[in-house]
């Protein structure tokens, strides 16, 4: 293959281009997953962590591999309930009952469990009878009050899940 003498130096990397980043935003832990939760939702919203982001890291990579396999179960759960949020509200909503319920599950491994009759009522009339959240239907004729009943009930369980995830990282020492 022919080439002319100067290609290689057109190609070298004399310097790499000076990027100015701005450090990320941080929230105190509780207002990060209590207040305005960000649901992937808005593209334009900036980027902004919990201040315990680096514990939380720090903690989860220290896990051992019986537990990390709970939290892993627990956190694609999570990420499943956030992508169907907008498309697929009955299957997020039961992407989040599965998350908070696996994480109870690692919480209380050696205790028979008990069923919360509000959330196990809701969960059941879905995965028992087939029933649809109203805001699922796609030309659904509810009052708004209702509509934004269910988007309350969907993000408030997301958020126990989320919360669930990262209180049980915090609480486990690292290492544990």
């Amino acid at each position: 293959m022919f080439h002319f003498p100067e290609l290689p130096q057109q190609f070298k990397i004399e310097k790499f281009t000076e990027m100015t980043i701005q450090p990320i935003k941080k929230l105190a832990h509780k207002i990060f997953y209590t207040y305005e939760p960000n649901l992937d939702s808005d593209s334009e919203k900036e980027i902004v962590l919990p201040d315990t982001i680096d514990l939380l890291f720090e903690s989860y990579f220290s896990l051992d591999s019986t537990k990390m396999v709970f939290v892993d179960a627990a956190v694609f759960y999570t990420v499943s309930a956030i992508e169907l949020n907008n498309i697929r509200k009955t299957l997020s909503l039961l992407s989040s009952f599965t998350s908070m319920e696996t994480m109870v599950n690692l919480e209380f491994k050696d205790v028979a469990t008990e069923k919360c009759p509000k959330c196990g009522q809701l969960k059941s009339q879905i995965v028992h009878t087939g029933t649809l959240l109203k805001t699922e239907l796609l030309f659904a004729d509810i009052p708004k009050d209702k509509a934004h009943s269910e988007l309350e009930t969907r993000i408030g369980i997301l958020q126990i899940g989320k919360l669930a995830i990262t209180n049980w990282l915090l609480k486990n020492p690292i290492g544990v």
